[in-house]
């Protein structure tokens, strides 16, 4: 995205437009530049100092990994997932071994009572 303005430059050319506006009008009045004013360009020029150490990077605060250390960590959640997607699998196939122990013995109960009753 090379040649884009992005906000903090939007915000930096607001401040200096303002800043250059207030100037002149300032300077065309002949009266006497008040407190507010000059703490307004103070707070503006800080604001486009901020700007400026920020588009170096200076409050960047994202990490530089080593690219070794990055596919180390994508190689260890893929196999986190592999992992997880086994243990369901295998609970799902253990859950259904039980499923069909139940089944058996339910049927073997059942042949069990029939012959119980019929013997009688």
């Amino acid at each position: 995205m090379a040649g884009a303005i992005g906000p903090l430059q939007l915000g930096i050319l607001a401040v200096l437009t303002l800043m250059t506006l207030a100037g002149l009008y300032y300077t065309g009045s002949e009266e006497e530049i008040s407190t507010p004013a000059w703490v307004g360009f103070g707070v503006g020029l800080l604001v486009v100092v901020a700007g400026v150490l920020q588009s170096f990077g200076l409050f960047s605060s994202t990490k530089e990994e080593d690219p070794e250390k990055e596919a180390d960590d994508v190689f260890e959640k893929r196999k986190e997932k592999r992992d997880i997607k086994r243990a369901k699998k295998e609970a799902a196939k253990a859950q259904e071994e039980l499923e069909l122990e139940q089944e058996k013995a339910a049927k073997r109960a059942a042949k069990l009572q029939a012959q119980k009753v019929s013997a009688i």
